[in-house]
């Protein structure tokens, strides 16, 4: 019985030391990509953003466009490369090392990691640049040899015909190329030669900046508490907006330059020439109130002195966008006010989609003082007008355009500026209404609206590093018959995050 325990026991550990010999090996992950013709491949270690990924593609193809080898990009971790005697390599990007960024390939030999700044001598090392056929040399007309023609052929003797002119082939047509790349105002905009290929080099402001307006008919020497008597903006500038899809909709600009983009949210509220009675109406202001949220896209062209702002937003206008609470909780804050009357006269609920184009030409930059001409269309249902006019300044600032070199090296901003212009009204819905509900308690006729305006505003800007405040006075022309001018104030907080 003893030796029958003893062999079950040996037979046992027997089993067991098989198995702990013939351990499973578990695979790694199958390759996602299989790439079996040659390639420069572009990878990311972990987290790197598109506009980055976009700027080492580029940058790869422009370092070898001699060659003609297609580029690659991917963040798939494992890939599997063909050679042509049918081996396969897999190869897992995130077991290299980080120095790497890029893998050549070129069919024959193993795929080979290397650097940005290797790229160029490692490619030409593993890549046969392509050969030109030698252009063949024309045969003369003279230098045709004919043979006699052998017994019994037909002795038709046949020449060629007469050689047309050569046409001029046509230039080819040079495509452009938007780049994005981090602005790091360091720098000069650095040209890129890649035949048939124009490089438009987009800087981004890698900036993230904070604005808050606030704009009121209090903020004024003399109160005049009508018209337009509140509004509040608050705009977040970051370099992430620009790969939001909607800011796909905002107008390029073709040339190099530096952009940014910001996100804004407007409340906007007007009233009656006063607000302690109830309105007449009759040839007075309707209540209204909006609130919109918008995307801002804002191309800076130093070397041309020129600037070039698209805007989209959209909202509602009518009581949804609690203009009538806000203002009547503040007059309720504050005892010496009176409850505002005439909400319940307010322009209905309607939908607002616009969108705004400005532009502004730089005409001097000389030493403290600068001054530019602006133009610019509002289109849709909440202002459709266009206009022009002035922007100056004098103090320390930067550029009215912006600047890689100068822009954010001087810690102290201080600056008196000026701002005029005139405007064509085609629609302005806090007087007319909207334009899908008509169903309106009052509004005014289009015959009763002004059509050319004028506006101005002159105020103080200060800020240090970053950290800004503005204070501005503004002035506006009556909008209608039998209206009054108009101004109000506004103080705006800067903060760079």
């Amino acid at each position: 019985m003893q030796r029958v325990i003893w062999i079950t026991l040996i037979l046992l550990l027997a089993a067991c030391s098989r198995k702990a010999g013939n351990q499973v090996i578990i695979p790694d992950e199958p390759p996602s990509e299989v790439i079996d013709h040659p390639a420069v491949v572009v990878y990311a270690h972990g987290n790197k953003s598109m506009i980055r990924e976009k700027t080492d593609a580029v940058n790869a193809a422009r370092l070898i466009s001699e060659l003609q080898i297609p580029v690659i990009t991917t963040k798939n971790k494992n890939l599997e490369f063909v050679k042509r005697n049918g081996d396969r390599i897999t190869l897992n990007i995130s077991r290299l090392p980080e120095k790497y960024d890029i893998i050549l390939f070129n069919s024959i030999n193993n795929p080979l990691p290397c650097s940005s700044s290797d790229l160029p001598e490692a490619a030409r090392n593993i890549f046969t640049k392509p050969q030109q056929r030698a252009p063949q040399k024309p045969v003369k007309d003279k230098e045709l040899q004919l043979s006699p023609l052998p017994v019994g052929t037909d002795d038709t003797i046949k020449l060629p015909a007469k050689r047309q002119p050569a046409l001029k082939k046509p230039e080819p047509k040079m495509r452009k190329f938007t780049l994005a790349v981090p602005d790091t105002t360091s720098a000069d905009f650095r040209p890129r030669e890649v035949p048939g290929i124009v490089f438009i080099e987009n800087r981004v402001d890698m900036r993230t900046i904070f604005r808050l307006n606030f704009e009121n008919d209090l903020i004024t020497w003399n109160n005049t508490d009508r018209y337009f008597t509140n509004g509040v903006t608050l705009e977040l500038q970051s370099p992430r907006w620009n790969q939001l899809a909607v800011a796909r909709l905002m107008l390029p600009y073709r040339y190099n330059a530096c952009s940014s983009a910001s996100l804004v949210l407007v409340q906007n509220m007007y009233t009656s020439a006063d607000t302690r009675i109830p309105p007449a109406l009759i040839n007075d202001r309707p209540f209204a109130s909006y609130i919109y949220i918008g995307i801002k896209k804002v191309s800076s062209d130093y070397s041309r002195r020129f600037r070039l702002s698209s805007s989209l937003y959209s909202g509602i206008i009518g009581p949804y966008s609690a203009g009538s609470f806000f203002q009547t909780l503040v007059h309720k804050t504050f005892p010496t006010n009176d409850i505002p009357q005439g909400w319940d006269t307010q322009i209905h609920n309607d939908v607002i989609l616009n969108y705004d184009i400005q532009l502004e030409k730089g005409l001097v930059e000389s030493g403290l003082f600068s001054m530019s001409v602006l133009a610019g269309i509002q289109t849709g249902t909440l202002y459709s007008n266009a206009g022009g006019g002035i922007y100056a300044r004098f103090g320390i600032s930067d550029p009215l355009s912006g600047s890689p070199e100068k822009s954010g090296k001087a810690p102290w901003q201080a600056y008196l500026f000026f701002r005029g212009e005139g405007r064509i009204i085609g629609y302005d819905a806090t007087l007319q209404g909207g334009l899908i509900n008509r169903d309106n308690i009052y509004t005014l006729p289009g015959s009763q609206i002004k059509r050319l305006t004028g506006r101005a505003g002159f105020g103080l800007h200060v800020s240090y590093k970053g950290f800004g405040l503005e204070a501005t006075q503004h002035f506006l022309t009556p909008e209608f018959n039998k209206g009054l001018a108009h101004r109000w104030g506004r103080l705006s907080l800067i903060f760079p995050l």
